[in-house]
């Protein structure tokens, strides 16, 4: 490994390697045509380790890379261009403009919750940008792993993109090297450690995070559309994704309706078929117990089961709601990651916002309401990666917008053009063009009063 990882970096400094427009277009060509033919192995792969459904997965994975490759070839040339800025009067006579780089050797550690998304489409905003580029995928989702693995190998060469398997302790031997750029996707506290480890050497890093995303519902909401939001996204992965909502904030006149809709929908769009045809499990053992843990923690709270646990298959979870719930609760100290979902009720906006403020940025709030006044405060008064209104999950899936965290939640964006700025840095030029009619020659007293006055 660490001689592949030296080869990779004089490759980019030193060897043939080509980061010209017309390279750039062809490795997201050869990505492309690459996706294409492993497709049906991707998918059969997230089914064994993650137990999605094809729809899902193929929407979730497989499209949303393909979307970012056809955007990335369609705007790349417009997103190299050298952008002209003005120059100031003592530089008259000259040429000033900035140009994004590639940063050189780049890492891209995948997680497991979309294990394909999220490692391949940070790969395309890298080699969009120049880069050469080591792959880590996620050590769960070892089906997956090996696909990218056998993908990788048979499209690029090492020295271009190659991929790493391993468990932390490969992580830990990668991220002691010296890399030029370092993009992560997990949890916090696992992208603590890497922003640690980078900083010692002084690597920047995107840290695409997670955190206990909130859901606010106030009295004006349109009931039901909030409800099969909420269903359809808190489902979605087995709420293993990092947007979902991690909690409901609920208006306290409305907790009795909210709780009947959940109920009703539940029982009307996913009760009748089986859990497995239209859920992803639990993606292990380890985290299922963790969220057993919880529903155990949460007993004394008004806990309900959307679902029947003598019908589930192993590392599957129905629904849970948890009314009642407080904001010190064991199921509000961490992201929950799974079907469980806290409800708290609010009586007043300034209560909701101190409440949320006293915990860690969110990457994502969503908020359901007709009250115009009531969401602009809300926005004005919180911080969060994203804000859906109305809606969820939406942001993130525009490629068109930023995606990042702030604080706890992250730092640094993806997708898009913000994906391909991510992985570049920005290079400023002065170029001269003409005589330089400015230049400090002593005495400098006449020179001073003249400039002090023209220049206030």
């Amino acid at each position: 490994m660490e001689e592949t990882l030296k080869k990779q970096k004089h490759y980019f400094y030193y060897g043939e390697f080509d980061q010209r427009y017309q390279a750039r277009i062809n490795a997201l060509t050869k990505l492309q045509t690459a996706i294409k033919k492993y497709e049906s192995r991707f998918l059969e792969a997230l089914a064994l380790d993650c137990g999605k459904p094809r729809i899902e997965a193929f929407l979730s994975e497989v499209y949303f890379v393909n979307a970012e490759i056809k955007l990335a070839k369609r705007h790349l040339k417009q997103w190299m261009q050298k952008k002209k800025v003005s120059s100031p009067f003592f530089s008259f006579y000259s040429k000033s403009y900035y140009q994004y780089q590639p940063y050189g050797q780049t890492l891209i550690i995948g997680p497991w919750n979309y294990p394909v998304q999220l490692t391949l489409g940070p790969l395309v905003s890298a080699l969009a940008a120049g880069n050469v580029v080591t792959l880590k995928p996620s050590e769960h989702t070892p089906y997956t792993a090996k696909v990218l693995d056998d993908m990788i190998k048979a499209t690029f060469k090492p020295e271009h993109v190659h991929c790493i398997q391993g468990d932390s302790k490969v992580a830990q031997v990668l991220l002691a090297h010296d890399f030029d750029k370092i993009f992560f996707t997990g949890s916090t506290v696992v992208g603590e450690k890497v922003a640690q480890q980078a900083a010692k050497k002084l690597i920047p890093v995107t840290l695409e995070l997670g955190g206990k995303s909130p859901c606010i519902i106030d009295h004006s909401a349109d009931l039901d559309a909030a409800c099969k939001k909420i269903l359809s996204t808190k489902l979605f992965n087995a709420g293993q994704t990092c947007v979902a909502p991690d909690y409901v904030c609920l208006a306290e006149s409305i907790k009795d309706r909210f709780k009947e809709t959940m109920l009703k929908y539940y029982q009307e769009i996913y009760q009748p078929h089986s859990i497995e045809k239209w859920s992803a499990k639990i993606i292990n053992l380890r985290h299922f117990k963790r969220l057993k843990t919880l529903l155990a923690k949460s007993k004394t709270l008004d806990l309900i089961s959307l679902g029947k646990y003598s019908d589930v298959p192993e590392l599957y979870l129905p629904m849970h709601l948890v009314f009642d719930t407080q904001w010190n609760d064991a199921v509000m100290q961490e992201e929950i990651f799974g079907p469980i979902l806290p409800v708290i009720t609010f009586s007043s906006l300034d209560e909701l916002v101190a409440n949320i403020k006293s915990k860690s940025k969110p990457l994502s709030l969503s908020v359901f309401s007709k009250d115009k006044s009531f969401i602009d405060q809300l926005a004005q008064s919180t911080q969060s990666g994203c804000i859906d209104i109305n809606t969820i999950m939406q942001s993130v899936s525009n490629i068109h917008l930023p995606f990042g965290g702030v604080g706890q939640s992250g730092m640094g964006n993806s997708h898009g053009y913000f994906g391909f700025k991510s992985f570049s840095y920005t290079r400023a030029y002065t170029q001269k063009i003409g005589p330089d009619f400015f230049s400090l020659k002593p005495p400098y007293e006449n020179l001073f009063k003249w400039l002090h006055k023209i220049m206030h």
